[in-house]
């Protein structure tokens, strides 16, 4: 059975985010009566499906904005103050997937496998901001000449 035009209405309302009593009261209804209709099949499925839209859409809008989210915390690198750097610098480290509470020291160069490991990693990662934004903040050089 198709979904009335009233419960087109509601779907739509309920994807935008209102509460099913809110629903009800915007359309002049006994909030019951949307209380029935979200237990009928093909009520709920319309509705998950349109749900799932929206998600889609919305994670879409954010997948778009990645390498400028990136740019910023790359910018934050550079910053004056030590806390807003090592904040960025942490934030990419989660981000780029490196596992909380390892430590890799790099001292003058470090060793050259340690930076050059590093370096793999970050060729690895998924999103070609992350990769960019992890490379640069790996110290240049030490390449192995050790000192």
């Amino acid at each position: 059975m198709p979904l009335r035009p009233d419960h087109e209405t509601a779907i739509v309302h309920l994807c935008s985010g209102l509460k099913s009593s809110e629903v009800a009261a915007e359309m002049g209804r006994d909030p019951s009566t949307l209380r029935r209709w979200l237990q009928r099949d093909d009520f709920k499925a319309e509705l998950e499906r349109r749900m799932a839209f929206t998600r889609a859409g919305a994670q879409r809008k954010l997948n778009a904005h990645t390498d400028s989210a990136a740019d910023v915390l790359a910018k934050l690198l550079t910053s004056d103050d030590e806390k807003i750097r090592m904040g960025a610098a942490k934030e990419i480290l989660d981000r780029a997937g490196v596992v909380a509470g390892t430590k890799v020291e790099i001292v003058g160069g470090g060793p050259p496998a340690t930076l050059e490991e590093l370096r793999e990693r970050a060729a690895k990662l998924k999103t070609p901001a992350m990769r960019e934004l992890v490379t640069k903040a790996l110290p240049q050089g030490g390449q192995g000449n050790g000192g």
